[in-house]
C-alpha cells in the first residue's frame, strides 16, 4: 500500500492499492494481508476526511465514550470570563473526568486574554500551558480538566464585526473522545 503524497488535512490523498496475487503466497496467508490493508486505509482516510477516529479503549468496553460540556456552542461577552469543566460519559463504568485531562484546542488564540489550562500538574502539560503567542493568528492547545477563558477586550479585532467566531475542539486523553463547539464573543459598546 502507497499512499501519495503524505496525509495532511489540506492535502488531496490518493490511495494506490494494488491486489495481491493470491497464487504466489501460502494458502494460510492469502486473505489476512488484504482484510489488514483495507482496515487500515478505512481508518486513514476516515480520519483524513474527520468521519472517523481510531481510539483503542479499555477492555470490556460497550459504549464509546462521549465529551458533554452542557454547551452546544459557547457565547461570552467581551471582556467576559468562564470555567469549563468537561465529563466524560460511558467511561471506565460511568461519567466522570478523565484521570490525564483534556486537551484543549482554540482556533484563534488572539481573542482571549486568557486561554489557561488547570487540574493537571505534570511537567509535560506545564510545558504545554506556558506556551505563548505573539498576536498572530494562530490555534493554541493546552492541558487540563478545567480550562479558564478570558475573551479579548481589543476592540480592533472586531472592526466593524458585532461579534467573533472559534471553534474549541476538547480531546480526551485517556478516551479519545472529542467535542467541537463554536465559540462566539459578542462585542460590547
Amino acid at each position: 500500500m502507497q499512499l501519495y503524497p503524505t496525509p495532511t488535512f489540506e492535502e488531496v490523498v490518493i490511495v494506490e492499492y494494488r491486489a495481491i496475487d493470491t497464487n504466489t503466497i501460502h494458502h494460510a496467508y492469502r486473505s489476512w494481508p488484504q482484510r489488514y490493508t483495507l482496515a487500515v486505509v478505512k481508518g486513514i482516510v476516515g480520519e483524513i476526511r474527520s468521519k472517523y477516529k481510531l481510539v483503542t479503549l479499555p477492555r470490556g468496553t460497550a459504549k464509546m465514550p462521549i465529551l458533554d460540556l452542557g454547551y452546544s456552542a459557547i457565547v461570552i461577552k467581551q471582556g467576559a470570563s468562564l470555567a469549563v469543566s468537561p465529563q466524560t460519559l460511558n467511561y471506565t463504568g460511568g461519567n466522570q473526568v478523565e484521570a490525564s485531562g483534556y486537551t484543549f484546542t482554540i482556533s484563534d488564540v488572539r481573542l482571549f486574554s486568557t486561554f489557561e489550562g488547570v487540574g493537571i500538574n505534570t511537567p509535560q502539560a506545564q510545558a504545554l500551558n506556558q506556551t505563548t503567542t505573539l498576536g498572530t493568528s494562530v490555534s493554541k492547545t493546552v492541558v487540563g480538566t478545567t480550562i479558564n477563558i478570558r475573551a479579548t477586550t481589543i476592540n480592533t479585532l472586531f472592526g466593524s464585526n458585532t461579534q467573533l467566531t472559534a471553534t474549541l475542539t476538547i480531546e480526551g486523553r485517556d478516551s479519545g473522545a472529542r467535542i467541537t463547539v463554536p465559540f462566539i464573543i459578542t462585542k460590547v459598546s
